[in-house]
């Protein structure tokens, strides 16, 4: 009850303001509002009750009045997918580092902290992103294990998703079906996955389908998988769009192909399009941003800044049923970015929920989270000498061939450099060794192969 009557308060309170009845909270007046649904940049100041904008029009009195004249006012960009364990940071430095870019909104699939902690770590990490200015939502991973090759530190099968997608509210669905030969096959765990999303979710599901053609892609989009981020190039992307898929057009560290995609926009519009990062490593974060640096280089590639900004934040929350997100208008969060002009989106100021959570390329106050103690010390690799690591010299080898930018690899075959009986690398050839070790359970388990395309010419990394 309690609950009930604060939303109405709060309700009576916006709509108060809308008609100018009662003064605003915040007026962020002066600027210039794009308005994602027509284009048209609107002269009108921003009238904020509590969470939400309550108008946009002239003439509102507020509590407290901001000055944004020279200033363009969009919504919070929204990342639509992408996975934080590749940038390294907790919640509160994510969001320290991502709200000067204007990021008010991230749609995660926490994949790794499931394959290590099962959905128990994703809780873990949603009540620690509990009161960070930024809103955290999770897609629910799909493929924990990610193969049966893999020896995971935890499993998620369809009776944890559902019972996940029933008791988190910020859960919208199932992550990525990157087993989509098994949702092309009809497999009796990937369709226990897909039921238990459409019965708790009405069937919001994220796609992983590189290279997916044909009646094999009409299977998979019957099976009710709604989106891609796995398009490398136009034809793939614009055959999945004609047949209803939402294409997010990724951008991230590894895998680069907003160039490659951005015809598709071009041509057809930014209908059934949405950006993303996927995997953004924090140096790149750090230093060339976010949303904001997808949308400042599709602007830079001759897309419309309007239909860069649509792609960043409405179409992201339409497609992710976020339907209070993504815009600047009455009804709306308000998660406002004022930024000089529609090509650098350097954001001046960024508002999340109608608090000022940015200024000038630096956070305001964000509470500090931590992981709960019993997520600590699950790396377990016992000691490791060179002959851990050592193949013999029989014959050519497999080769993994990597793309620069490109997620998807080539199978290759190749002689390895000799050295006392041994295959070893060759880095006048750009072959290198590469290494996968248990680190979950201790088992002394690894994985040895070749890798070329890497561009490793002395030492290691791990």
């Amino acid at each position: 009850m309690e609950a009930e009557g604060r939303f109405r308060g709060d309700l009576a309170h916006r709509l108060a303001v809308a008609r100018g009845d009662e003064p605003a909270d915040l007026v962020i007046a002066g600027g210039r509002v794009l308005s994602v649904f027509t284009g048209e940049l609107l002269d009108a100041d921003v009238a904020v009750a509590g969470e939400h904008v309550a108008g946009v029009g002239p003439g509102y009195e507020g509590l407290e009045r901001v000055d944004a004249s020279g200033l363009i006012l969009l919504p919070g960009f929204i990342d639509g997918h992408m996975h934080i364990e590749s940038t390294k940071l907790m919640v509160d430095e994510f969001a320290r580092a991502v709200l000067p870019h204007g990021t008010t909104t991230v749609v995660l699939d926490p994949h790794e902290i499931a394959n290590v902690f099962g959905l128990d770590g994703v809780r873990a990490i949603l009540a620690a992103a509990q009161w960070i200015p930024l809103d955290f939502y999770v897609m629910v991973s799909s493929c924990v294990p990610a193969s049966p090759f893999e020896s995971s530190g935890a499993t998620v099968d369809a009776d944890d998703i559902a019972r996940f997608l029933a008791e988190e509210p910020r859960a919208l669905g199932l992550a990525e079906m990157m087993d989509f030969p098994g949702v092309v096959g009809g497999s009796d765990e990937a369709l226990a996955k897909i039921e238990a999303a459409w019965l708790a979710r009405d069937g919001h599901i994220d796609g992983h389908a590189p290279g997916l053609s044909g009646r094999a892609l009409a299977a998979y989009l019957a099976a009710g998988v709604r989106s891609d981020h796995e398009c490398t190039t136009y034809e793939e992307a614009l055959e999945k769009r004609r047949l209803g898929m939402w294409i997010m057009i990724r951008e991230g560290s590894a895998a680069r192909n907003l160039e490659a995609l951005l015809p598709l926009v071009l041509e057809h519009g930014p209908g059934n399009c949405l950006v993303c990062t996927d995997d953004r490593e924090p140096d790149q974060l750090l230093a060339e941003g976010h949303i904001d640096d997808v949308m400042r280089k599709a602007v830079a590639l001759g897309c419309p800044p309007y239909h860069a900004v649509v792609m960043g934040t409405l179409n992201a929350a339409r497609y992710h049923r976020l339907h209070r997100h993504g815009a600047v208008a009455p009804g709306y969060v308000a998660d406002v970015v004022a930024v000089e002009d529609l090509s650098r989106f350097r954001p001046v100021s960024v508002w999340k929920r109608g608090r000022l959570a940015a200024q000038h390329g630096a956070p305001l106050t964000v509470p500090r989270a931590e992981a709960p103690e019993w997520m600590r010390g699950s790396v377990r690799v016992p000691s490791l000498g060179a002959d851990a690591f050592a193949v013999g010299a029989t014959g050519p080898v497999r080769v993994i061939g990597v793309t620069s930018g490109q997620l998807v690899t080539r199978a290759l075959v190749a002689e390895p450099g000799r050295r006392n009986g041994q295959a070893v690398a060759d880095p006048d050839r750009d072959l290198a060794k590469i290494a996968v070790v248990e680190r979950h359970r201790g088992t002394g388990r690894i994985g040895v192969g070749f890798v070329s395309g890497f561009g490793l010419a002395r030492g290691a990394m791990a």
